[in-house]
């Protein structure tokens, strides 16, 4: 069954409306609550810092090459240190969808720590 990942009016609780700001997130992936995450339906791919990376302690060995950059928020090529796949779970049982998904490591600053 393939299930979307969709929020209501009822996730925008306390946000005062009209607004404009970013749509962040936690997540748990891996296992671990991970905070700070912007849905941005405009990216082209799902992205993760270095620095989150690491802390989630996934074998480096599992990076897959991906030699193509990007072009960053700051207008800078990055190059991704390469592309690993990750178990992804948003929400809480019953209503809880597990995806696993692509993400680009990049080591590049961010106030995010994925940006999906």
């Amino acid at each position: 069954m393939d299930r979307n990942i969709l929020f209501s009016e009822e996730d925008a609780r306390g946000v005062k409306q009209l607004h404009d700001d970013p749509l962040v997130i936690v997540l748990m992936i891996k296992g671990f609550n991970t905070k700070r995450i912007l849905i941005d339906n405009g990216s082209s791919t799902d992205i993760i810092c270095l620095s989150a990376f690491q802390q989630l302690k996934v074998d480096p060995e599992r990076l897959q090459p991906f030699e193509s950059p990007f072009i960053s928020f700051s207008g800078d090529r990055v190059y991704p240190k390469g592309i690993v796949i990750l178990m992804v779970t948003v929400g809480s049982y019953p209503q809880q969808l597990t995806r696993q998904l692509d993400f680009l490591v990049v080591d590049c600053p961010s106030s995010y720590n994925l940006i999906i």
